[in-house]
């Protein structure tokens, strides 16, 4: 029994000493739970970040929305929560559908790399953005949220889907 206690503690404490710190300039962190929505429903694999009004800052704040459209703000990805602060909040969602003979890939690599050479004209790929894009971008974004020292639990509704083709920059 000793030996159990003993390696569960060990565990324990390597697990918490390894831990990453906090940056020690990094402000104080509110829980920021957004919930998405479209046409009423929740929307799934929405990417959402937060740009700030008021300053610059180093900190990057975002997430990704679940299956139940909600999404836990992190900063840099690892930390919970966002500063306090105004926000003006960006979402984007693209799809991608395919055409052509994807399924006559051959799994060995090799192979694989000559049959895209002799048939990569047959395979197509379109990108379609099915949020409106104006969500994507900070400058057109409608979406503000403030951030106190309460924290913020809100849902944006996102309008109707779209489906917009996405152009390719060459």
């Amino acid at each position: 029994m000793k030996k159990y206690l003993l390696i569960l503690l060990c565990f324990f404490c390597s697990f918490l000493g390894c831990r990453e710190k906090r940056p020690e300039n990094m402000p104080k962190l509110y829980p920021v739970q957004l919930t998405l929505v479209q046409e009423g429903k929740p929307l799934d694999g929405a990417m959402v970040l937060l740009k700030r009004h008021s300053e610059t800052t180093k900190y990057s704040c975002g997430g990704l929305s679940g299956a139940n459209g909600v999404v836990k703000i992190q900063t840099h990805g690892k930390y919970a929560g966002a500063p306090e602060g105004s926000y003006t909040v960006t979402v984007s969602k693209t799809v991608t559908e395919r055409s052509g003979p994807w399924n006559e890939i051959p799994s060995d690599e090799a192979a694989a790399q000559t049959w895209l050479q002799e048939n990569r004209s047959r395979l197509k790929e379109t990108n379609y953005h099915i949020i409106d894009p104006k969500y994507g971008d900070s400058q057109t974004s409608d979406l503000k949220i403030d951030v106190t020292t309460k924290g913020l639990k809100t849902t944006l509704d996102l309008g109707n889907p779209v489906r917009l083709e996405m152009k390719e920059d060459h």
